[in-house]
């Protein structure tokens, strides 16, 4: 997936679920990189999500950031489903 303009990139990422849902795939998501994402797009973005929806994102998004490339779509929708899982404090 490429060229998405900024609403369709908040659509996406607001419920990633739905995206996987109708067939969306992982591996083609614009952005990989969390840190490049501008932070006025990630409070709009949070705005439009949980806390814990929005918490879930930053996991899934830190863990793979540089390299989803060396993921395959079934690892990729392994680390979502495992972000699902609040980190334990130790």
């Amino acid at each position: 997936m490429q060229n998405v303009n900024k609403q369709q990139w908040l659509d996406i990422y607001a419920d990633l679920d739905a995206y996987i849902a109708k067939g969306g795939r992982l591996t083609g998501l614009p952005h990989p990189y969390w840190d490049k994402v501008p932070l006025e797009t990630k409070e709009l973005l949070a705005k439009r999500m949980s806390p814990e929806r929005f918490g879930r994102l930053e996991r899934f998004m830190q863990q793979v950031a540089g390299f989803r490339d060396v993921y395959t779509e079934a690892q990729l929708q392994g680390i979502w489903h495992d972000a699902a899982q609040e980190p334990k404090n130790s």
